[in-house]
């Protein structure tokens, strides 16, 4: 599998958009998917910084090493998060990832500037 259809597998399964992941990058909103569509990998002195914004390794990114994930919800903090979470509906949940993009995106203008 190309790492590139990792990424978009990764980054659905966490529930983050490909253009949250390109600006953590600082790239244009529609990098990733430009790659996608003329069936390209990531470059590789971009893996690394993409696996970081998805919150994995390069190894997991790659495919180059199934590294076995902890379990969901192992802090007190995940599980009251996760608890949450599943009482909310997809819109509320839509809402909340705009606004934790948001606050991230803040957070890291400040820490820039």
């Amino acid at each position: 599998m190309r790492n590139v259809e990792r990424a978009k597998q990764i980054a659905k399964s966490k529930g983050i958009s490909f253009a949250f992941v390109c600006t953590q990058i600082g790239k244009s909103r529609g990098y990733l998917a430009e790659i996608i569509a003329n069936g390209r990998d990531i470059p590789e002195k971009m893996l690394e910084p993409v696996a970081k914004a998805l919150g994995v390794t390069v190894e997991e990114l790659t495919g180059e090493a199934q590294k076995e994930k902890p379990a969901p919800g192992g802090s007190e903090l995940d599980k009251r998060f996760d608890a949450l979470l599943s009482q909310m509906t997809d819109a509320d949940r839509a809402d909340l990832l705009e606004y934790m993009e948001f606050k991230v995106a803040k957070r890291k203008e400040s820490s820039n500037g």
